[in-house]
């Protein structure tokens, strides 16, 4: 398998912001997941310069989790340029049946990359409220920028 993975992580307490409903997405903290299969781990590929995604992908095939997981290499990289272009990355059950999420960078001056996410179940979540999403994630960012600045 070449490419990134994704390993969420916490350090003794994550922000979490549970729903009222019965039917939600939950943290799997330790989880690998590759990369180019998330909304987080797509945004952060996005401002990778292309060499460094040549060496982190050097096939064209590309592991799957899903059936809607991106397949090739061709795939992801023009997947990346709309990332780069819109500022948000989605995913729409690439990861794991049924789940949807958005993700921004958080914009940082030391050169430091993180990014956020929502997830939600896929139809909770649809397209139709990805605009809406991204705002709200845009201006956590920024405060989350703040912080560690």
């Amino acid at each position: 398998m070449s490419g990134l993975s994704w390993i969420w992580f916490t350090s003794g307490t994550t922000p979490v912001a549970e729903p009222t409903t019965a039917v939600r997405v939950a943290s799997r903290l330790g989880k690998e997941m590759p990369a180019h299969c998330t909304s987080t781990g797509k945004v952060l590929l996005a401002q990778l310069p292309r060499e460094q995604l040549d060496r982190l992908y050097p096939d064209e095939q590309l592991s799957q989790v899903t059936p809607q997981s991106i397949r090739t290499k061709t795939e992801l990289l023009a997947q990346l340029d709309l990332v780069a272009k819109q500022g948000y990355a989605t995913n729409r059950e690439e990861s794991e049946e049924g789940v949807a999420s958005v993700a921004v960078a958080v914009p940082s001056a030391s050169g430091l990359r993180l990014a956020i996410n929502a997830s939600a179940p896929v139809f909770r979540l649809p397209p139709r409220k990805v605009k809406t999403l991204v705002a709200l994630l845009d201006e956590a960012a920024v405060r989350l920028a703040d912080l560690t600045s």
